[in-house]
Formats: structure tokens, C-alpha cells, sequence
């Protein structure tokens, strides 16, 4: 499979070679003279002012927000050049923010305290040393802030103010952006969402810059990037799946759709950039899936357990996702307070102009209650239910863990009934706080420390464990076999590939049945192990276990858990607070339910219902 989708981007990357080659390809060709121009021309300002005033009720909300954040700007000192650890990140975002809301906050109020705070925001970070290219996300976030607040005040800045701002975008970002022989440019044509976030951010900046001094160096950034994000946009196919989970579907997604739209709204054309991806195109039913009835989202990999807007989602065409995002933005937004301290909420402003766009009186076909996506990383959800809140809900998932941001989770699941995620996927903690312990996170490697971190290492998930062994991080585990239109819809996954050495074939299949009942059978044949496998399932409940199983029970709800096993089982539970080691987290409250095998040779039927009582 591997080589098949490895065949397939090499056909895309010559096809596109043939058709729009460097050699041939001159994006400015067609550059729009006018500022500003990126995402709206002056007209569509226009539009969207004479909506503001009237307020619209589709978007006044959201403006509000944004207002807000522009008028908490005003009294605030300028961001200095910090550095977190080996990041300036935080600053970068911060900027974006300001910068982003102040622009905007200024063209459809015409209020100049906007436009003077945006200024001083502009002249700090461009009379930084430099904008971290280290870590070059630094540099790309940044210079989409910058790019923003130059194109969308194109007029009101003076000739000098233009001069410093074009010259900090080219120095600290666009050539640098250019030099392949960098270490820190390996993500030109990296598969993750760097590519996404370093091409977006720095065509935005190019393009705010295009016709003006700076010689062939932005159309030269346009290109780079129209010729090489489509190998990040592989990563969604073939059915809109992405492999690093929701909360970095947000970060990268978002930076290819600004992409995308600065490219049609500055140059009349995406280049055919799309076209060979349609799994891109289906993506936003994946990010919408991933939210749960509880109110929460499914977590896998390194995302946040916490419900988060998803600005993106109304670039995309699907009725149905952007009435879905609308009605929970409606409710989740005017509780925030606005603040110009947190880089929270940083996409706002493209986000109001996404949001504009939609026709919300569009109804869309139903989301379907069961979905499952291939690609690199395989997911499947189940739900009773899209309108409920205490509707169950199912997860499992492949992959391996040398997937960008992965963990040991491959067949792991998550359960959520009666509004309560009763098996977790745990968070993780900050890349930070490890990074400055001499923790080597980022090392994928079978003997990595990466793994001997509780939230990226087997202990952080709902898995057949074997104690004291760790999977095969190369292992990759893909569906075996699919009944996702049964009455009773379920699927399976093969995971032989995770312990080779301890049985001939594994595979673990998950059902969700009609009355919100989720049922999990491991079937292990030729299994000769070292020790006794262990199904675990990590939860907040209290435990009280008996000979069959458990009862579960959680903010006044119950959750019954019963086994079933060819072989005898032992029934425990143990507290999942502790740490794994001294640089780790703690997790208070966190409980290990454990139905262990005692026969670890022959074959291994064991089945496990999670049933909701009244």
C-alpha cells in the first residue's frame, strides 16, 4: 500500500512538473495591481462593511469577537521577541492575532486608533534580529501576520513604513524560505503540516509584496509552493482522513486553505492545485466527525480533548458541516471573552470572511453515524445519534507510531454514552515542559524516550497490551473488514504487524449497536507470548470489578462492562495517576480497568461489551 501511494504522489509530482514547471509556470502573470488583495478586493470590503453595519446576524458574533480583541489591543504593550524553549511560536500567533484583528477591525470601522495600534504592532516584529527560522513555523506564522497587515492597510501606511515592512518579509522570511540547503527547510517537501503552515504563510507574504521590490523572490515562493504542497495534501487521501489528528487538521488545513484563497484572490486561479486530491476537497466531514455528542472531540494522536472552532470549516462546500460549525460557534463564542494577551482564536478575522461566504439557508445531506477513512492512519467513528447528547459513540483506529505526532494507539478505542467519555485516549502535555528536560519527544524510534511517555506510549490508550514490550513503531495496521451498513455497524482492524514475535495473527474488531451498546472482540491466533495480554481501558469512572467485569460509574451515570474470553480471566483495576518517569505528567483521578488473560499460548477469543444503564 505503501508503494502504491508512493507511486501515486511521484505520478501527481511529474504530471505537475510537465504541466507547470518552473521553467514555465509564471503565477504574476495574472496579479491583481490593487490592494488590498488578499482573500477580499476592495469591492467585497465594501460588501462586507455595508453587512457589518447593518449587522448581519450570520456574522455581528463574530465581529464582535474580533472588535473586541482589537480594543483589548489598544492599551497593551507591542509583543517582544521571547523565546519559549527553541520556539518564538507564541509570539508569532500573538502577532497574527493583533495584527489580524486590528486590520480588519480598522476597514470596517474606519476607527484609525486600529490602524496606529496595528503600526506599532508592525514596527516591533520587524525590527526583530530575526523571526526564529530554527523553527521555521515561527517564521511562517509571522509573516503571515505581517503579509496581512500590509496588503489590508496597503494605503494607509507611508512609503517608509511600506519600505521596512517589505524588506523585514524578505530578509527574515522569503529567502530564507528559498534555501533548500538549510536544515531548517527540510519542509518543502515534507508530508506533515509544516509544508502547509511554512507555504501558506510565507505565499501570503509573497503575494502582499508581489509587485513591488524584491525581484523575482516572491514569484519564485509561489512557486516553490504551488509545486510542492500538494505532497502534504497526499495526506489526505483517498477519503479526507488526516493522519496527525483534529487539532493539527486545524493548524495545517487552515494554512493550505489561506493558501488556496490568497492564491484565487491575488492571482484568479489556484493552478490546478486541487485537482488531484479529492480526498482534500472531502476533508471537512473528517473534521466534523471528530466532534463528540459529549462536547468534546476525538483526541487521538496529538490533539486537544477540549471542543475548539474549527475556522476552516466554511471554506469548504458542505451545507451540512458549516450549519453544524455555525450552530456551535453561535454558542461557544459570545462566551469568550475577547483578549489581546492569548494567541486563542488567532484565525478569527479569515474566519469571519470564510463565514460571509456561506449560505447557511443550504441544507446538505445528513451526515451519515458511521464513517471510516483509509489513508496512512485509519480512523472509524460510530454514533447512536447527531443531535443527542447522551448518544453513544465509538471510535477505533490503525496506523503506527512513526506517523507524525502518533502514538502507540494503533487499535485503540474511545466510548462515550450518556455524556460521558468513559474510555480516554490521554492528552498529552507540553512539548515544552518535556523539551526543556532533556526529553527527546521528537524521536520516533523503536527505543525513543517519546515512548516512555505515558500519553505516547501503549499505557495512554484502550489496547491489548502486553506488559513490559513495546509494539513495533514501523508496524502498520490497516482494516481487515468492514460492516459499517449492518444493523449493527462495526469494523476490523489487523494488527498483526504490532507484536509479530508473540503470535501469527491478530485482529481486533469494534461493533456499536442499536442501543448504545459498543462491543470489542480480540481474536489472537498462534499466540505464544512472554507474559499474560492484558485488555485495558483507561477512565475517571470509579471501579467496582466482580468475576464477569465491572460497573462503572461517573458523574451520577453507570457504565457496565462485561468479558467474555476463551481462556480465564482475572479482573482488576489500579490508579493511573503516577507519572512513568521524573520528566512525565501526572494525571490525577485517571483509573486503569484491566481483564487480564491467564494463558498467554494457543488462541485468544476475548469479547467486551461497554453497556449504558439507566
Amino acid at each position: 500500500m505503501r508503494r502504491c501511494r508512493d507511486l501515486l504522489l511521484v505520478s501527481f509530482l511529474l504530471c505537475f512538473a510537465a504541466m507547470s514547471g518552473a521553467d514555465t509556470l509564471q503565477p504574476f502573470s495574472t496579479l491583481s495591481s490593487e490592494h488590498p488583495r488578499l482573500l477580499l478586493k476592495a469591492g467585497e470590503w465594501t460588501a462586507l462593511k455595508e453587512r457589518i453595519d447593518n449587522r448581519d446576524p450570520q456574522i455581528t458574533f463574530l465581529w464582535e469577537q474580533i472588535r473586541g480583541v482589537a480594543d483589548d489591543c489598544l492599551d497593551r504593550e507591542p509583543v517582544t521577541r521571547k523565546l519559549k524553549g527553541r520556539r518564538l511560536l507564541g509570539v508569532s500567533r500573538l502577532t497574527l492575532k493583533r495584527i489580524g484583528c486590528l486590520a480588519i477591525a480598522y476597514r470596517l470601522t474606519d476607527d484609525t486608533r486600529y490602524l496606529d495600534r496595528a503600526v506599532v504592532e508592525l514596527d516591533a516584529v520587524c525590527a526583530f534580529s530575526d523571526w526564529n527560522p530554527s523553527h521555521f513555523l515561527d517564521v511562517a506564522e509571522m509573516a503571515a501576520a505581517v503579509g496581512t497587515g500590509y496588503d489590508w492597510l496597503y494605503h494607509e501606511l507611508t512609503p517608509d513604513q511600506r519600505q521596512r515592512y517589505r524588506t523585514a518579509l524578505l530578509e527574515k522570511a522569503l529567502v530564507l524560505g528559498l534555501n533548500s540547503e538549510k536544515s531548517y527547510t527540510w519542509w518543502i517537501s515534507g508530508t506533515n503540516n509544516w509544508n502547509q503552515v511554512c507555504h501558506g504563510g510565507l505565499t501570503l507574504a509573497a503575494l502582499a509584496i508581489a509587485d513591488e521590490d524584491g525581484g523575482d523572490i516572491p514569484e519564485r515562493i509561489v512557486i516553490q509552493a504551488i509545486e510542492n504542497i500538494g505532497v502534504a495534501m497526499q495526506e489526505y487521501e483517498p477519503d479526507g482522513g488526516y493522519p496527525e489528528g483534529a487539532g493539527y487538521w486545524d493548524y495545517g488545513t487552515t494554512y493550505n486553505v489561506l493558501f488556496l484563497d490568497v492564491l484565487e484572490s491575488a492571482l484568479g486561479s489556484d493552478f490546478g492545485v486541487t485537482d488531484p486530491f479529492p480526498g482534500f476537497i472531502k476533508t471537512a466531514e473528517f473534521r466534523a466527525q471528530m466532534n463528540t455528542p459529549a462536547g468534546l472531540r476525538y483526541n487521538f494522536g496529538d490533539s486537544s480533548i477540549r471542543l475548539n472552532p474549527a475556522p476552516t470549516l466554511f471554506w469548504f462546500d458542505h451545507p451540512r458541516v458549516n450549519r453544524m460549525e455555525y450552530q456551535y460557534m453561535k454558542e461557544a463564542v459570545p462566551s469568550t471573552v475577547p483578549n489581546a494577551r492569548s494567541s486563542s482564536g488567532r484565525m478569527t478575522p479569515f474566519q469571519l470572511i470564510w463565514l460571509s461566504r456561506v449560505d447557511l439557508t443550504a441544507a446538505g445531506a445528513p451526515l451519515p453515524l458511521v464513517a471510516s477513512w483509509r489513508g496512512r492512519n485509519p480512523v472509524a467513528v460510530f454514533r447512536t445519534s447527531w443531535t443527542d447528547p447522551d448518544a453513544s459513540f465509538l471510535t477505533l483506529k490503525g496506523g503506527k507510531a512513526t506517523i507524525n505526532h502518533g502514538h502507540m494507539d494503533a487499535g485503540s478505542f474511545v466510548f462515550e454514552s450518556d455524556g460521558v467519555r468513559w474510555s480516554l485516549d490521554l492528552p498529552h502535555g507540553s512539548y515544552h515542559a518535556l523539551e526543556t528536560q532533556g526529553v527527546g519527544l521528537w524521536n520516533r524510534q523503536q527505543d525513543s524516550d517519546r515512548w516512555t511517555l505515558k500519553a505516547w506510549s501503549t499505557l495512554g490508550h484502550n489496547l491489548l497490551r502486553f506488559p513490559g514490550y513495546n509494539p513495533d513503531v514501523d508496524g502498520g495496521c490497516k482494516w481487515s473488514e468492514k460492516s459499517l451498513d449492518a444493523p449493527d455497524p462495526g469494523i476490523s482492524v489487523d494488527l498483526t504487524a504490532l507484536y509479530p514475535q508473540f503470535y501469527d495473527t491478530y485482529e481486533r474488531q469494534v461493533e456499536l449497536h442499536g442501543n448504545g451498546s459498543a462491543v470489542i472482540t480480540d481474536r489472537v491466533r498462534g499466540l505464544a507470548a512472554p507474559v499474560n495480554p492484558q485488555w485495558t481501558m483507561l477512565t475517571r469512572a470509579d471501579i467496582v470489578t466482580d468475576a464477569t467485569g465491572a460497573t462503572l460509574s461517573q458523574d451520577g451515570k453507570t457504565l457496565r462492562v462485561d468479558a467474555e474470553c476463551s481462556e480465564e480471566l482475572q479482573i482488576s483495576w489500579e490508579t493511573a495517576e503516577k507519572p512513568l518517569r521524573a520528566e512525565d505528567f501526572s494525571h490525577p483521578g485517571l483509573r486503569r480497568l484491566i481483564i487480564e488473560s491467564l494463558a498467554n499460548t494457543g488462541s485468544l477469543d476475548l469479547t467486551v461489551r461497554l453497556i449504558p444503564k439507566e
